[in-house]
């Protein structure tokens, strides 16, 4: 065993006693081998099943590319838990700590996609010595990132609504200009853009969830530092434009009448799906009507009706159908059932209860 990988190994079981909370930090590693400067983070993925042993090694590996071009870390598998340790000069710099929200997020899709396995947790506790961490206890990631953010909770959620809308309307090019915008027109600390980084991926991805290596394909870690904002709109650009490329069009009607159909319990609006979908509601109910051929509240009553009879057929009572069918009111739901199908709903359930016809 060469020097390089013994130390690996006492690497390794560092980590492992580190994850275990058993361990003495004077003790754990021999004298010399961590400087007493720089910045330390102890980082845990947890998934909801086991990872195979015999990919244990796998998934260490995983974590140690994922991070080799944010700072040096060291990384131990076991059972549903990977454990690791990252160590930077500063840790603390916008640029570090957007390249680690990257790299553990990219880790952790990585090894679950690999494995079959969901993320259930991903956590980091960073300090600033390296016996500071014998009381290191790690929280959500995205906790602490939004600790660290410059950018306020409310701008936040406004920037990935924007995006996130683009993306439901299927306008990828707007989503560089709109960042270019804000960039070049919001005051800017030097090193602000790199908190827009997480917030683009996190927004990408909750509405799409493409794999995290098409986010991070054009990603140029070096690029972003010489030259600042033009690199993150261009990394946008990008990525946008290949999204656009593989995503399958998406028809906004045809998730809401599937909604509709899966359960027309719920208290559905057009000014609600509207909005949901980023649209306005005359030019949802036109594209509805496009779509469908009738306007929403007729499919809607459709629907409904079409539920209530199935329920009548199995045996339901008027006011369980009226109810399961989302009619808030029997007297109302009998007045509907009646104009519909030219019958009452309690005929319709003496005579078709035993499910004789359709």
């Amino acid at each position: 065993m060469d020097q390089q990988e013994m130390l690996r190994c006492l690497h390794k079981h560092y980590v492992a006693w580190l994850a275990q909370g058993q361990w003495q930090p004077e003790l754990a590693m021999p004298a010399g081998c961590y400087p007493e400067t720089g910045e330390w983070m102890l980082l845990e993925w947890r998934f909801s099943d086991s990872i195979p042993a015999h990919r244990w090694e796998a998934a260490e590996r995983t974590v140690e590319a994922c991070f080799s071009d944010i700072c040096e870390v060291w990384a131990i598998c076991r059972d549903r838990k990977v454990s690791a340790l990252a160590m930077a000069n500063p840790l603390s710099t916008p640029a570090r700590l957007a390249g680690v929200w990257v790299a553990a997020t990219d880790a952790a899709e990585e090894i679950q996609r690999a494995n079959e396995t969901a993320v259930a947790c991903l956590a980091g506790a960073p300090v600033g010595s390296y016996h500071a961490l014998t009381d290191a206890s790690p929280a959500d990631l995205s906790t602490w990132w939004t600790a660290h953010c410059a950018l306020p909770p409310q701008e936040r959620r406004e920037h990935r609504k924007r995006i996130q809308n683009y993306l439901k309307k299927g306008q990828y090019g707007h989503i560089g200009g709109y960042v270019a915008r804000c960039l070049k027109r919001e005051p800017q600390t030097r090193d602000g853009f790199w908190f827009w980084i997480p917030l683009l991926m996190e927004s990408l991805w909750l509405q799409q969830s493409p794999p995290m290596a098409v986010l991070t394909r054009h990603l140029d870690m070096q690029a972003l530092e010489r030259e600042g904002v033009d690199a993150v709109v261009t990394w946008v650009r990008k990525t946008c434009a290949e999204l656009k490329t593989t995503a399958e069009p998406e028809d906004p009607i045809r998730r809401v009448t599937e909604s509709i159909r899966k359960d027309c319990s719920l208290p559905y609006s057009q000014a609600n799906l509207a909005e949901g979908l980023g649209l306005t509601p005359a030019y949802f109910s036109r594209l509805f009507e496009k779509r469908t051929g009738i306007r929403f509240s007729a499919y809607l009553t459709q629907e409904r009706i079409r539920r209530a009879k199935a329920l009548l057929r199995e045996g339901a009572s008027l006011t369980e159908a009226a109810q399961a069918s989302g009619f808030q009111r029997k007297s109302y739901f009998c007045e509907v059932f009646r104009k519909h199908t030219g019958i009452t709903a309690g005929r319709y359930r003496t005579q078709y209860g035993k499910g004789e016809i359709g």
